[in-house]
């Protein structure tokens, strides 16, 4: 059985009390009961349309990752509003798979850096949604990646246990210990 629950804001969602009821067989009586389930589900900030990554990549001596580049296609992603003519996958469209991007890779000694202060002159909600979304972008694509947000740092790492931590640092940002 699926019961849909709204979610009117980001943080701890409860079920709250549930009321299950029947008039079977003749809709003479009316039964019911209360139900309260001890369980929560943790509600991430809504991710905005997909936004190129931040340009900010800073130098880290260890190891090679996998940045963007111009040296090695590397797949294709969805058309935004700006993307060079250069780039679009001509042949993508010609099949009529859809409007693409072509994507390179380059390596290098490099991490990126999804940053709050990055994202000057918006509300925090807005910004939480397009951290969001540079999380879920970043890691589709395996790069490795750390957040930044006023008190909290994630160091740069990849997988979905990181990308979780990500994600619950981002729904819980700002609401408090009793949230937590």
């Amino acid at each position: 059985m699926r019961l849909p629950l709204p979610a009117e804001r980001r943080g701890w969602l409860g079920t709250g009390r549930l009321t299950l009821f029947t008039e079977f067989p003749l809709g003479l009586f009316h039964a019911w009961s209360y139900l309260h389930f001890d369980v929560c589900c943790l509600v991430y900030p809504k991710p905005v349309t997909p936004l190129p990554l931040p340009a900010s990549l800073a130098h880290n001596g260890a190891g090679s990752l996998s940045i963007s580049g111009d040296e090695d296609f590397s797949g294709l992603r969805n058309y935004i509003a700006g993307d060079s003519l250069q780039r679009i996958a001509w042949k993508s469209l010609a099949r009529e798979q859809g409007f693409h991007v072509k994507q390179f890779s380059a390596q290098g000694g490099r991490e990126l850096w999804l940053d709050w202060s990055l994202l000057q002159a918006m509300d925090g909600e807005r910004k939480l949604e397009i951290l969001t979304r540079w999380v879920l972008d970043a890691d589709a694509q395996k790069l490795h990646y750390g957040l930044r947000l006023p008190g909290v740092e994630l160091p740069p790492r990849h997988g979905l246990a990181h990308r979780a931590d990500c994600l619950r640092a981002l729904a819980l940002f700002g609401l408090g210990k009793e949230q937590t």
